[in-house]
């Protein structure tokens, strides 16, 4: 939350880039430090390095982090409710394209910033729409074949999945997604009514 949500949160909220936001941020944390007398260093960057010798201010810089990241979060809650709608809708576009094409570049970041990356987006588009026809087929055909029991923990399992990591905005950690998601495929081409 602290290093990837909060500061697109306050860049939307405040109209402000995301480097600006992070100082921000970091004022704030170095604000906190010297009212705390936390021992730190700082190596500008945008965590403060505490001494891990002293596990009591790690400890309390780590408790900082997180009551800090719910706080903005919570009072910027429109800010956070369109970044979570806007991640989780890039994390939802899959890319089955990322592998072959991720090994021609040196790095992730040249690889997402690339043209290429930029071309293929229509085509993922398409696809992840096609996808998830067939997996709301698959989900109304399911009604006949499983338990309800059985269609809300599979449910329910595919949202945990979306919601928990969701905010990253990478379409790889739904991958873990499709295992719950393959199950609707199923009943799509069975004729046969499945044993309860």
């Amino acid at each position: 939350l602290y290093i990837y949500v909060v500061p697109n949160i306050l860049s939307y909220d405040q109209k402000i880039s995301i480097t600006a936001a992070k100082q921000v941020i970091k004022n704030d944390a170095l604000k906190w430090a010297k009212e705390n007398k936390i021992e730190y260093t700082d190596n500008n960057k945008f965590l403060l390095k505490v001494d891990e010798g002293n596990p009591n201010q790690l400890r309390d810089y780590r408790n900082y982090m997180l009551k800090y990241s719910l706080k903005k979060t919570f009072i910027n809650i429109d800010g956070a409710i369109i970044f979570y709608i806007k991640k989780i809708s890039h994390m939802l576009v899959l890319n089955p394209f990322f592998v072959d094409k991720f090994y021609e570049f040196d790095s992730i970041e040249s690889y997402l910033k690339s043209d290429n990356h930029k071309n293929l987006i229509k085509y993922r588009i398409i696809y992840s729409i096609i996808f998830m026809i067939i997996i709301f087929i698959g989900f109304y055909r399911s009604l006949k074949f499983y338990k309800p029991e059985t269609i809300f923990l599979l449910s329910s399992l595919i949202a945990y999945n979306i919601i928990i990591l969701g905010f990253l905005g990478t379409p790889r950690y739904f991958a873990p997604t499709l295992i719950y998601v393959s199950f609707f495929i199923g009943p799509i081409f069975s004729n046969s009514r499945l044993i309860k």
